[in-house]
């Protein structure tokens, strides 16, 4: 199957694909919208095959009001009917936007589900498949795919449980073992919530405690240390760089600056909050956590 969405607005029937999705009800036989534009361009015939086949088992849903698992019936349509495709060795297939007409569903809801579940079904497994196309495995005593002993997937960033068993569910539907891959395991497998296709993290990063080394010397040289991870869309995990100082602004809440290092840092015209405590070994300072909590919220914490 072709790995990617096109948005065509137009006759459906006019696509140049291998296979077209019906928008119709189970019994398939013709009627109004998307299935009347179908049978119409298909002539009779069609009729006298969709009667053999005892009606369809996927049918889209009656939008109601979005609380009868309208979202899991819709996304189902698109991934059996992908599923079906792919089992037929169809490369091209071409899809309404399904429920959208006399079933009501909202369309703009209805574009973001069918376009998220296609990009997904055409995603799936697709790390491990090219990896098993050029490397090559075993079949295990299960009956799984098992890649070459030398080579693994690493999915490291942001693994909840939820994202952590649909992978494990992708790959065995396609025949891999689950030990292809290696998840990697942090804060967000701990502390983060997936709520409707939204990550709600209350980890470290996002409430900005995290402690981080940002500036090292190596025999005398000074490196900037920092971290900006490139799959970090919600940039939670950015850190300073550099030596940083922390001082309080005009309007007198704490604000910092980073990029120094020892001699520019000289530079900065103020107090530096930031005091050393520990230092080649030794303890220079010792504060209570109630101590710090007073420092940062004035009193007041």
């Amino acid at each position: 199957m072709r790995e990617r969405i096109e948005l065509i607005q137009g006759d459906i029937t006019k696509i140049e694909v291998e296979c077209i999705v019906n928008a119709a009800n189970s019994s398939l036989l013709g009627g109004s919208g998307v299935d009347g534009a179908i049978h119409r361009a298909a002539g009779s015939e069609l009729v006298m095959e969709c009667r053999l086949l005892g009606g369809c088992k996927t049918v889209g849903p009656v939008y109601r009001d979005g609380q009868h698992n309208e979202s899991e019936l819709l996304t189902d349509c698109y991934n059996n009917s992908l599923a079906l495709a792919e089992k037929s060795g169809i490369k091209a297939i071409a899809f309404p936007c399904i429920s959208t007409g006399i079933y009501r569903y909202p369309f703009e809801e209805a574009c973001r589900i069918a376009i998220s579940t296609i990009n997904a079904f055409l995603n799936k497994c697709n790390t491990i498949n090219k990896l098993w196309e050029v490397f090559g495995g075993n079949i295990n005593s299960k009956g799984y795919k098992v890649l070459d002993s030398h080579i693994k997937a690493i999915y490291g960033d942001s693994i909840t449980s939820q994202r952590a068993e649909s992978i494990y569910k992708i790959l065995i539907e396609n025949g891999f073992a689950c030990n292809n891959v290696s998840l990697g395991s942090g804060s967000f497998s701990m502390q983060c919530l997936e709520q409707d296709d939204e990550l709600n993290p209350f980890t470290r990063d996002t409430y900005g405690i995290a402690i981080k080394a940002t500036y090292c010397e190596v025999n005398g040289k000074p490196i900037q240390i920092f971290k900006d991870p490139k799959t970090d869309i919600g940039h939670f995990k950015k850190s300073q760089r550099g030596m940083c100082v922390v001082y309080r602004n005009k309007d007198g809440e704490l604000d910092y600056k980073d990029g120094f290092d020892t001699v520019t840092i000289e530079s900065f015209k103020g107090e530096n909050l930031l005091k050393p405590v520990f230092a080649d070994g030794k303890m220079l300072k010792e504060q209570s956590l109630a101590e710090i909590r007073n420092i940062l919220h004035g009193g007041k914490f």
